[in-house]
């Protein structure tokens, strides 16, 4: 599986050392972190989704655009689906720790 969002985790890493820092070490830890958010430039930021339907690829969609499409039965755990963080490689909703762990909770939310 394929955990979203990595990208934010280094930053929040790099960010917690950062405040930790004694008071002289830390504009070395500013330019830490600087260097850090520049290699994660187009790295972090909304995910774009694809999914595929009978081989046909569509797509970019939100993550909210995905969560609308689950509800209307377009999108289930076993469409393909691709965004960046995957390279080059396309998986099903079920197997993608994000869209899996929205789509369960939606299932399992009590109807009104």
């Amino acid at each position: 599986t394929t955990k979203v969002g990595s990208g934010n985790a280094l930053l929040t890493s790099v960010a917690e050392s950062a405040s930790e820092a004694p008071a002289g070490a830390q504009l070395g830890s500013a330019m830490t972190m600087m260097k850090a958010m520049s290699k994660l430039k187009g790295k972090i930021g909304p995910v774009k989704y694809f999914y595929s339907v009978n081989k046909e690829r569509i797509g970019p969609k939100s993550l909210e655009q995905m969560k609308e499409l689950f509800a209307a039965g377009t999108v289930s755990l076993s469409t393909p689906i691709w965004h960046k963080a995957l390279g080059s490689k396309w998986v099903k909703v079920g197997e993608d720790t994000a869209l899996l762990d929205l789509f369960t909770s939606l299932a399992n939310e009590p109807e009104s």
